[in-house]
């Protein structure tokens, strides 16, 4: 989170777009990322085409079917960025077991 801009930068992207992307700022008010920060919770959807909460797909090259998302926090446990998966292999869908391996990292 970039607290002089208020936006979410998308500062280490991978998969098969991440040289489109890299760069990229969200305002933290939209998509998942910014529900994260502003709710200061995780975020899990297998479908998220059907949630309100996801904003848009940030490549025209690249389909979000489902999301896992945490936000980063500090020691005082205020969020100040947030880490995502898409897509999980083999169009599996995520679980609340992911978020926990999740919440360690």
């Amino acid at each position: 989170l970039d607290e002089a801009t208020g936006e979410l930068n998308v500062s280490i992207p991978t998969g098969p777009v991440k040289e489109e992307i890299v760069g990229f700022t969200i305002p933290k008010d939209k998509g998942v990322g910014g529900w994260v920060i502003q709710q200061n919770r995780e975020y899990l959807s297998n479908n998220v085409s059907e949630d309100d909460v996801f904003w848009k797909d940030i490549s025209e090259d690249f389909e979000t079917r489902n999301l896992l998302c945490v936000p980063l926090k500090n020691r005082k446990g205020e969020a100040y960025g947030v880490l995502q998966a898409l897509n999980k292999e083999d169009g599996l869908p995520f679980h609340q077991e992911d978020i926990e391996v999740f919440k360690i990292l």
